[in-house]
């Protein structure tokens, strides 16, 4: 199966505080290979259930991105046609209800996936990630978010689209080569309902991080409704219970034919990775099209029961996300 032709590149690291402020220069954790360790004792199977608050409690306007962008040349050394983060990223690539905020300033259009629940989730992930990156050090509540910003280059016709933005990094392998890994915790690890409704995402979620490979966890459920968590295993719930590597050039043709068997599930459709890069670059063609000049203010939204894109100018809704990113880039 042809993959994506999508390249990304890593400019530069930064850690964010709960104030949203951004330290460049900062990495992420390196990865602890002994989290690779077959696991032989139950009782000493990681507990995953275990609630650490996001860090910042959300960041809701990319505040970090921009500030990082306020103290580095990135947007002259590299002239990028767009700035968001990963997560709208991935979201283009797949359908759905979405709704993005836009603003066009100094010849950079900002994107910003708008999201009207802005209540704060639980990081259970987080307890993972520890898992995989600990030293000696406990889990704390406060960690700074780690990050990259990256440059993702979008074909299209005889040129590309430049789009600069920051993603979060769960490990690298060493603070000289800083290969990224992207860790991930699934209740029973690579199932048929993995293939089948997260595999899309999780190989987007790899390409627009820059990692090659995820480390998956599998993990028990809740007892008893997990038989692993009963007689005659009895293991703890919510322990990770294997942990496995998984390389990002792999999924889409394992996905492709694990989506055609039906065991407990019906056949899924297939996802290709050309059809996720296409939609990214229609989306920032139609961007091109409309958002134009200095101070545009638009809003980009589609639905679940309607796909096309459906643009509107309007510079009220947009004006909370334009003051934010004049504020950081007035000078």
């Amino acid at each position: 199966m042809e993959l994506t032709k999508i390249r990304v590149k890593t400019i530069g690291y930064y850690h964010r505080d709960s104030e949203m402020k951004a330290t460049p220069g900062r990495l992420p954790k390196n990865l602890n290979l002994a989290c690779l360790t077959p696991m032989q004792n139950k009782e000493k199977f990681p507990n995953m259930n275990i609630e650490v608050l996001d860090s910042g409690k959300g960041e809701l306007m990319m505040e970090s991105l921009l500030d990082y962008i306020s103290q580095t040349s990135c947007l002259q050394d590299e002239q990028p046609g767009f700035v968001t983060n990963k997560q709208l990223l991935v979201a283009l690539t797949r359908t759905g209800s979405l709704a993005i905020h836009l603003f066009r300033w100094n010849g950079t259009t900002y994107l910003l996936k708008f999201n009207e629940d802005e209540s704060v989730n639980q990081n259970f992930g987080a307890a993972f990630e520890h898992h995989c990156t600990k030293t000696d050090d406990p889990i704390n509540e406060n960690e700074p978010v780690r990050k990259a910003v990256m440059i993702a280059e979008i074909p299209r016709g005889k040129g590309v689209h430049s789009v600069l933005y920051s993603g979060q990094i769960d490990a690298v392998d060493n603070e000289v080569n800083r290969m990224h890994y992207e860790l991930k915790v699934l209740s029973g690890g690579l199932t048929e309902h993995f293939w089948k409704t997260k595999s899309c995402m999780f190989y987007w979620q790899a390409v627009f991080g820059k990692a090659d490979v995820l480390i998956i966890g599998s993990r028990t459920g809740k007892c008893p409704n997990d038989p692993k968590t009963t007689w005659p295993k009895e293991w703890p719930p919510f322990s990770v219970y294997q942990v496995e590597t998984l390389e990002q050039n792999q999924i889409p043709e394992s996905a492709a034919e694990e989506c055609l068997k039906k065991v407990l599930m019906d056949p899924a459709p297939e996802w290709k990775p050309l059809e996720g890069e296409e939609s990214v670059c229609y989306f920032l063609d139609l961007v091109e099209e409309y958002v134009k000049n200095n101070g545009d203010c638009y809003v980009f939204t589609r639905s679940d029961e309607n796909p096309d894109w459906i643009v509107k100018e309007d510079e009220e809704s947009v004006a909370e996300f334009r003051d934010v990113v004049r504020h950081y880039l007035a000078s």
